[in-house]
């Protein structure tokens, strides 16, 4: 009776018809608490205006409306909860994605919850979906509890005073409520994040951290760079008649390395002699989770250093250079018994390597060299390193990575002179600063490379990342160790370089992904297939799967920069 009343009567009328159905102050409050559960607004007002005729007081009013909408409000919450833990979850609700929103909601979900009760079209979904996540019921039922005590007196008073002309109020206050509470929210960030900060220095140099991310597109995330290439790609799809002819570029590697690729089975198919370009030694970790830390040993009792890195990764994640056995203990723990590598510490100077060759060529081509120098600060014997890493005009722009990175020794005072560094991983991602160094391609380096790729490993089109003692031995192709070998999407990373033009980075990368397109194509004449659209999706959901939550960490307070 309640839904049909309020989806064919007026709020007078529907206030009429209550008060003939319902002879009782507890009656109404009742039928008040019930009628909340079709339109909390329209009860509000029918409360109000009950009480304007002397059939309940506002308090009753007030009580009925609230607890109705609190209570509607934890049912919402349970049938999320319901929905991920019983009923039927959405596909596309995953386990990492349910991980990804409480993240999410541990974060920004007590405000939320509290603006929906004003926002309108927000209840329904984000109740639900706090259910679904499992975030904290006792949380949840406190901050709409406090949002009910709040907002309930401000709509059944503002009915009670103002009577029929409370609807006209309450539709006017609707229509404006996003744009008013995204003005207050910008005018706060404004302030929080920008005009209080410019007050102190230290203030200052986070918001030059800020500007530069923001306007280096070196900083940028993908989803910010990328639009012109993926256009690009449409028009290899139409020009080559298939799509995704870019997966088929490296037949010798699943997706040929679009995501999820083994380092170890890639390293295993390049060749080891004759050619001045070898691989690094290493070795997978034993299946023994026992013996790890013995075997990881013999590389730290041989070299005084050991690298030890997850067999499917990116950016740098999970990758650790160790100089004792309480590190690698640690890292071991962490890592748990998924598959791994321990490998040899290469010195030297290390250097991007982006090679391809067609699959009927002579010889390949290396389209782009890539310096990858560590960052470092210089101590002066009198300012932390928190204070160090803000007074670099450089080192600032890495400053949530670093301030996470060095958490325990940020006020640490190094001696003047001393050099600190603060990465030791070529990752942009991690600090790295990439050079262009195109200059040092010759024909020695060329041939060197083509000699360590052997053509029965599938191996067609990619990037290298490798170490030399010098530059000179890089020119002449001799004494080059590989550390890895990344597929299709080891882009050419001297595009940035600081300060290199943004219109000369996206024309490369349209050049790198459209060479892989023509490789793919060349590919399939000799019978081989790219991925089905299918494939890859599921291939990208593994991939978000496997990394989105130390990508998550890494990331946490600056978006960007995912090289």
């Amino acid at each position: 009776m309640i839904v049909e009343l309020l989806l064919t009567y007026t709020v007078t009328e529907f206030t009429e018809l209550i008060s003939s159905y319902a002879d009782t102050a507890w009656l109404l409050m009742l039928v008040l608490a019930v009628a909340t559960l079709v339109s909390e607004d329209l009860a509000c007002i029918a409360g109000g205006l009950l009480a304007a005729q002397g059939n309940l007081s506002v308090v009753q009013a007030i009580t009925g409306c609230g607890l109705g909408i609190w209570l509607g409000d934890l049912a919402l919450y349970g049938l999320g909860y319901g929905v991920a833990h019983g009923l039927s979850l959405p596909k596309t609700f995953t386990p990492n994605g349910q991980g990804r929103w409480l993240r999410m909601f541990d974060k920004y979900g007590g405000w939320w919850i509290a603006l929906t009760r004003i926002l309108p079209g927000t209840r329904f979904p984000s109740y639900v979906l706090a259910g679904m996540t499992s975030w904290g019921a006792k949380r949840f039922a406190l901050i709409l509890f406090i949002a009910m005590l709040v907002w309930t007196p401000i709509i059944v008073g503002s009915a009670y005073l103002l009577k029929e002309q409370v609807v006209e109020k309450i539709d006017l206050f609707q229509e404006h409520a996003w744009l008013g509470v995204i003005s207050i929210i910008l005018i706060l960030l404004l302030l929080v994040k920008v005009i209080v900060p410019a007050f102190t220095w230290r203030g200052r140099r986070q918001l030059l951290c800020r500007w530069k991310r923001l306007t280096c597109w070196e900083f940028w995330p993908l989803w910010a760079v990328y639009p012109p290439v993926l256009l690009s790609l449409i028009w290899q799809w139409i020009r080559l008649r298939e799509m995704l002819l870019f997966t088929n570029c490296n037949p010798g590697i699943p997706a040929s390395g679009f995501a999820m690729e083994s380092k170890g089975e890639i390293l295993n198919k390049l060749g080891d002699g004759g050619s001045g370009v070898s691989p690094s030694q290493w070795e997978w970790l034993s299946d023994d989770l026992s013996a790890r830390l013995d075997q990881v040993k013999r590389f730290l009792d041989r070299d005084g250093v050991a690298v030890l890195k997850p067999d499917v990764g990116e950016r740098g994640q999970g990758v650790a250079i160790l100089r004792s056995v309480d590190a690698v203990r640690a890292w071991l723990a962490d890592f748990g018994d998924g598959r791994g590598q321990v490998q040899t510490y290469v010195s030297g100077i290390e250097f991007g390597v982006t090679w391809y060759r067609y699959p009927d060529a002579g010889k390949g081509t290396i389209s782009s060299v890539v310096g990858k120098h560590a960052q470092y600060i210089i101590g002066d014997g009198v300012s932390s390193i928190e204070r160090l890493i803000l007074a670099d005009d450089r080192a600032v722009t890495m400053m949530p990575y670093y301030f996470q990175k060095f958490a325990e020794q940020l006020h640490e005072v190094p001696a003047k002179g001393e050099k600190v560094q603060l990465t030791e991983l070529g990752t942009h991602a991690r600090g790295a600063v990439f050079t262009d160094e195109r200059s040092l391609i010759t024909e020695d380096l060329v041939k060197s490379f083509d000699e360590a790729v052997p053509r029965e490993s599938g191996l067609c089109f990619g990037r290298f990342d490798v170490r030399v003692p010098d530059a000179e031995l890089f020119r002449a192709g001799e004494k080059i160790t590989i550390l890895e070998f990344n597929g299709v999407t080891g882009e050419p990373a001297h595009i940035y370089q600081p300060g290199y033009p943004w219109w000369r980075g996206i024309c490369d990368l349209i050049a790198h992904w459209r060479v892989a397109c023509e490789i793919g194509a060349a590919q399939r004449e000799k019978g081989n297939r790219p991925s089905t659209l299918k494939d890859l999706i599921t291939l990208i959901r593994d991939h978000r799967a496997t990394h989105w939550h130390e990508a998550d960490e890494v990331r946490d307070e600056e978006d960007g920069d995912e090289r």
